[in-house]
């Protein structure tokens, strides 16, 4: 799907209907409840995670062979898991901390392999909902910093695999760099490997010597290529030059048309090809958009979003939208198809990048939507927990329960080998061994509603309140947090215009992008 331009969630859209003076409230209003999430992840995070956990006399889940074993043990330590079998084998490790699995289903933590975090929300409602692991699919350097320090448990979250900021002929209003020929193209990803991204990320205006170009030079630093099949080019073409992982179902659905585009299925069925459709960014074009304001989970959308979002279901439907919503049926012919050739499907949202769609919540969208299009149960499981591991050569490292793995499971009452759902009634998630018991994630939960729920404009910001904003900031680097850069950028400009410069001067050095360096060129 196409990458928005946005301050944080909907802010971007909001401040267009409202004004340019509503920033100056309304930035600083988006940048304190990003402190307000970021203490509550920090309280979640709390005293250190216990050296030894057991979880005892579980059923495990294992989604590669699709079975479950019965009345097992799994010990972690540090992090990972060390041992795992029967509970009457239960090796002897004294002072560990036991959670009782009687009862329930050990499954591996789910994996979001196409997102786009702009707050830190996002990880407070991913782990809400047991996805311990995302996929950044564009990447600046605050994104970076927050994978590191999550990494090395100075700040709470899934863990983040990230691809480079997005390489694409038009800049996408800042979320994009646009080399003009093979040179730079090639120049762009040995910057992205020198600044530390995972992957390089192509978008849809990427002519053929370019994308070969950046295949080339991506594969002579050994990161592999994901995103878009340009326009203009082959899906077997893309796929040739290593291609790893195909989003959207670009290619497949021509975008420019969005009609039918290349029906050459069988390119897809290569074993080191992955399928991310990314089916719930489609939710907004369904007409099932009132139920999302309704749900539970809405409450977890800031008011004005929501209140963004209600506006958008009374726009007439003109011959655009239809064309859109015509799209969506084609989704349901071409996973079938690919499904004939044997290929690979991976779970993604594209969240939060479009209207109607929350956080956590939309991956279990995303898994029942698969299984609509003709997944099975246990293959929509494996696409959010083992394939997503495979995808990123990262099979050694989680997406199953065994010894070695990292500790990233979620406790259930129902086998989600059979009902991938029953991750929404889980009894707790654990990330990197550390456990939040459902109880606890619900209370976050509730904070995460008040701070989102006040629907009156943004109160004025005077001088007091712009240095205490500030010195939050500071208090919270300080303890590791990492916050979007943009926030920050944008707090700092609307508090200049404000006239409080040395509070806005603070803000801007805090967001201000890398001076040089590899990161330097890449940064919005």
């Amino acid at each position: 799907m196409a990458v928005r331009a946005t301050l944080t969630g909907a802010l971007a859209t909001v401040l267009a209907l409202v004004g340019l003076a509503a920033a100056e409230t309304l930035a600083p209003q988006v940048l304190r409840e990003e402190i307000a999430i970021a203490r509550i992840l920090e309280r979640l995070a709390g005293e250190p995670a216990p050296e030894i956990v057991v979880v005892r006399d579980v059923r495990v889940v294992d989604p590669v062979d699709g079975i479950v074993l019965d009345h097992q043990s799994v010990v972690i330590g540090h992090g990972a898991i060390y041992w795992t079998g029967p509970v009457a084998e239960e090796i002897d490790v004294p002072g560990a901390v036991v959670i009782d699995g009687r009862g329930l289903y050990a499954a591996p933590g789910l994996t979001d392999m196409h997102v786009h975090t702009e707050s830190a929300s996002d990880w407070l409602l991913d782990l809400a909902c047991g996805v311990t692991t995302v996929r950044e699919m564009g990447g600046f350097p605050w994104l970076l910093a927050a994978r590191e320090q999550i990494n090395a448990d100075y700040m709470l979250g899934p863990t983040l695999y990230v691809a480079g900021t997005i390489i694409n002929a038009l800049p996408l209003e800042g979320y994009a760099v646009t080399p003009r020929d093979a040179v730079s193209a090639r120049r762009v990803v040995r910057q992205q490997a020198a600044c530390g991204y995972d992957f390089v990320k192509v978008h849809n205006l990427v002519p053929r010597r370019l994308f070969d170009a950046i295949a080339a030079e991506a594969a002579r630093f050994g990161m592999d290529v994901v995103g878009h099949v340009p326009h203009g080019i082959t899906v077997r073409h893309a796929v040739e030059q290593g291609l790893r992982t195909m989003e959207h179902l670009k290619g497949f659905i021509d975008d420019r048309t969005l009609q039918m585009g290349d029906q050459d299925y069988a390119a897809a069925a290569d074993p080191e090809v992955w399928v991310t459709p990314t089916l719930s960014a489609f939710r907004r074009l369904a007409v099932q958009e009132q139920s999302i304001l309704v749900s539970p989970a809405a409450r977890y959308v800031p008011a004005r979003v929501r209140a963004r979002w209600e506006q958008l279901l009374t726009v007439p439907e003109d011959d655009a939208l239809r064309l859109q919503r015509g799209a969506v049926g084609l989704a349901g012919q071409i996973i079938p198809a690919l499904q004939a050739q044997s290929a690979q499907f991976l779970a993604g949202t594209d969240g939060a990048n479009y209207p109607f769609q929350i956080t956590g919540f939309g991956l279990y969208e995303e898994l029942r939507l698969l299984q609509a299009a003709g997944l099975t149960p246990g293959e929509a499981l494996r696409a959010a927990t083992s394939s997503p591991a495979a995808a990123m050569r990262a099979a050694f490292d989680f997406g199953r329960i065994r010894p070695g793995m990292r500790a990233d499971l979620v406790l259930m009452p129902r086998n989600p080998l059979l009902e991938p759902a029953a991750y929404a009634d889980h009894e707790g998630v654990m990330v990197r061994g550390r456990w939040l018991a459902r109880q606890t994630l619900d209370v976050a939960l509730a904070e995460l509603a008040m701070i989102y729920a006040d629907e009156s404009p943004a109160a004025a910001i005077d001088g007091a309140a712009a240095t205490l904003l500030a010195a939050e900031v500071h208090e919270l680097m300080a303890d590791g947090f990492v916050f979007n850069s943009r926030i920050l950028r944008e707090a700092a400009a609307a508090l200049e215009r404000l006239g409080h410069r040395e509070a806005a001067a603070d803000l801007a050095r805090l967001g201000a992008a890398p001076a040089d360096g590899p990161c330097a060129a890449v940064v919005r």
